[in-house]
């Protein structure tokens, strides 16, 4: 008899741990989903790069960034700087590959142009942070201005400098 009580104590046992391990993983399952819920609540459920339906605009998705590299740059500074030289490398932006396709089409008239804004440069401007950004918005400006009088696309994003070297 003790026997038999033994069974049946080892089969409570083992139905209780059935039962807990079923609760936590309902318990499991319903925390995630309600993290996955409150998340994309947050972000506003679409990715954000939808308009909502009904507000009287259409619908704009922004297509793949596409970055391409211009070849180094190095320009002399006039006068009697601190530095001499100016090197930089820029990386400009745009979501067209027609765009980028027509920055490398008219890259000599772009270079020139630029080697022009950069040479005219003067090391006091060009070496604070406001003159860096400055000069950051007038190669945008150039690139757009180069393209729409080659009349080619001139949706240029943004231009990034990833070397800025001043000696």
């Amino acid at each position: 008899m003790a026997e038999n009580e033994d069974l049946d104590l080892d089969a409570k046992k083992s139905s209780g741990n059935k039962k807990n391990i079923i609760m936590y993983v309902v318990i499991g399952l319903l925390l995630i989903g309600v993290s996955v819920t409150s998340t994309m609540l947050l972000l506003g459920g679409n990715g954000g790069e939808k308009k909502a339906e009904g507000d009287g605009t259409e619908e704009v998705e922004k297509g793949e960034a596409l970055y391409l590299p211009l070849e180094t740059m190095v320009v002399n500074f006039g006068g009697k700087s601190p530095a001499r030289f100016l090197q930089v490398d820029v990386q400009v932006m745009t979501r067209e590959k027609e765009v980028k396709e027509a920055i490398e089409k008219h890259m000599p008239v772009i270079r020139n142009d630029l080697l022009l804004l950069l040479s005219n440069q003067k090391y006091e401007q060009v070496s604070t942070l406001q003159g860096k950004e400055k000069l950051r918005e007038q190669v945008l400006e150039t690139i757009r201005k180069d393209l729409k009088e080659q009349e080619a696309p001139d949706a240029v994003e943004a231009v990034y400098f990833t070397s800025f070297v001043m000696q």
